[in-house]
């Protein structure tokens, strides 16, 4: 079937090229021969390649309406799936806790729509911290982790509506650090 394709491809392509079934040109003329002579035309056809999970996953993320930007990393050996969020513009910690807080719940309503090809779900979000010395630099102030290998019945969705969004996420997921920095 694809050999057929590719000579299909490639007839069409000679065709066009040269100019169909030898009429006129479009201003009326006639093709010359010298045209022709100095006309080559390579046609590479190449198979469309699908997309890894990895670069399918992260663009089902991104649909999904997520606000923070996003680093993505799978492994497909260990079903495991590593995302970092990174913000840089909140208005206050309240904000951010919930900007990292939504962002987790819209990456697990997207990742449970794959539970043969994800167990593990690591969720780091980073934000701008300043040190005692006054320096600003990017902090990790949040983690979540989730162990998906059993089945679990959590409306992600619906969380969104929980007044609490550190004790939301604390009871959904395994294990959940938020800096003490933006908890206050």
């Amino acid at each position: 079937m694809d050999k057929v394709l590719k000579i299909v491809l490639i007839v069409f392509a000679v065709f066009v090229v040269v100019g169909g079934f030898g009429g006129d040109t479009e201003d009326g003329s006639s093709p010359s021969d010298e045209s022709i002579k100095g006309s080559t035309t390579d046609v590479h056809v190449a198979p469309a390649q699908p997309a890894s999970f990895e670069e399918q996953i992260y663009q089902e993320i991104i649909a999904s309406g997520i606000s923070s930007d996003m680093v993505l990393s799978y492994d497909e050996s260990e079903m495991l799936l590593d995302v970092e969020l990174r913000n840089e513009a909140f208005w206050d910690n309240n904000q951010l806790r919930t900007i990292l807080a939504f962002d987790s719940f819209d990456i697990m309503t997207t990742v449970t729509k794959h539970p043969d090809k994800i167990n593990m779900v690591r969720i780091y979000g980073y934000a701008p911290m300043i040190d005692v010395h006054g320096n600003t630099e990017m902090a990790l102030v949040y983690q979540a982790n989730i162990d998906l290998s059993q089945p679990r019945n959590t409306n992600w969705e619906a969380l969104k509506g929980f007044d609490d969004m550190v004790q939301a996420t604390r009871n959904n997921f395994d294990s959940v650090h938020w800096d003490p920095a933006i908890i206050q």
